[in-house]
């Protein structure tokens, strides 16, 4: 019983400091703060992301309001992200050259953003 116990333990362990889990969950919480980030993965050559379901990356959005929270795929080249992949898309997302991450360090949605240049 002792070993099962801590087989699971080590399991869990592995799952929630994982380097690939933590990017997906940085990736979510980048989408669920500023939903307008659709906008540029889907302008990134090859990247695109949708509420179709798909075999894709599923990433899950929570909704502010009491609303029923929903399901949005990222997927490269139709089909789902490889692990270097999903490192490449993160990198997109917040490197210091990034148009995601100007328009987070000023506190102003990407849409806006880019409106404002």
């Amino acid at each position: 019983m002792e070993i099962i116990i801590g087989i699971l333990v080590i399991a869990g362990v592995m799952l929630v400091f994982n380097p690939v889990m933590k990017r997906i969950r940085k990736i979510n919480r980048i989408v669920n703060k500023d939903r307008t980030v659709c906008d540029f993965i889907n302008e990134l050559e090859g990247w695109s992301i949708s509420h179709e379901e798909s075999d894709g990356l599923r990433i899950v959005i929570f909704p502010e309001v009491n609303l029923p929270k929903y399901n949005l795929y990222i997927t490269f080249q139709d089909r789902r992200p490889t692990n270097d992949e999903i490192n490449e898309l993160l990198h997109q997302l917040t490197n210091e050259n990034s148009k995601v991450s100007k328009a987070h360090s000023l506190n102003i949605p990407y849409e806006q953003y880019i409106k404002n240049l």
